[in-house]
């Protein structure tokens, strides 16, 4: 079900669509054209994205495509090394998926591996997100104040990206609190337990083949991402 968020032009409470993917939509009240990833960030976009994936798998497993996947947790993360040409400074990025650097000096092409190991980037990512789970499972246990009005509410374990204020209607963005990354796996787990319900529910003996596929494509993605969504369970 749609939730308000506070629209960024006149202050209101306008609902966010269903859909993540959706790049815009509209104030209720002032009709302003506001941006969905400005208020869920990129990657609750992609994992909405992922969950479409996996009902594509459902209803046309001959026509699945390429699996999207998720930005890695230290993809604006960089550290600070030196050409092995010139000797000029570099910022080498800690983004498991970039493979190379450029000197800005020489204009050098070089491996980033031979800055950072591919081993201590993963652990990085793998920190992040396990930090990112944990201070999630903490909000979810001792709830959250409103800023508008200091009542206490639950964070529900449902992948909600906001809560609103029981007590006063106020939209609460949990990316302001928590990490949004984590708030997107959060929200991609419950989108595959859903799913998996909804096959166990079913009858028919396709169903029991859908899930092999769906097992399959799962863990596809997690490797193509590099991370197990499995962590934020613990």
């Amino acid at each position: 079900m749609s939730r308000g968020v506070e629209c960024q032009k006149c202050g209101a409470s306008t609902p966010l669509p269903d859909d993540l993917r959706v790049p815009t939509f509209h104030c209720s009240f002032c009709h302003a054209e506001l941006q969905t990833v400005s208020y869920v960030g990129e990657t609750a976009q992609k994992a909405d994205e992922m969950r479409a994936f996996f009902q594509q798998v459902v209803h046309d497993p001959g026509n699945l495509g390429v699996a999207p996947r998720l930005p890695t947790a230290n993809r604006d993360a960089t550290r600070a090394s030196k050409c092995r040409k010139c000797g000029g400074a570099i910022e080498v990025s800690l983004d498991m998926r970039v493979h190379q650097v450029t000197c800005p000096s020489c204009g050098q092409l070089d491996a980033v591996n031979a800055h950072v190991s591919d081993a201590e980037r993963m652990q990085l990512d793998m920190a992040k997100q396990i930090a990112g789970n944990q201070a999630l499972r903490d909000l979810r246990a001792k709830g959250l104040a409103c800023g508008k009005c200091g009542g206490q509410n639950a964070v529900p374990d449902d992948g909600s990206v906001q809560v609103v204020c029981r007590h006063c209607g106020q939209p609460i963005l949990l990316a302001d609190h928590v990490d949004a990354d984590a708030l997107a796996r959060s929200r991609l787990r419950h989108a595959a337990l859903e799913l998996r319900h909804g096959l166990q529910d079913g009858k028919k003996r396709e169903n029991r083949i859908v899930a092999i596929v769906l097992g399959i494509v799962f863990g596809v993605a997690i490797i193509g991402i590099g991370i197990s969504l499995y962590m934020s369970t613990l």
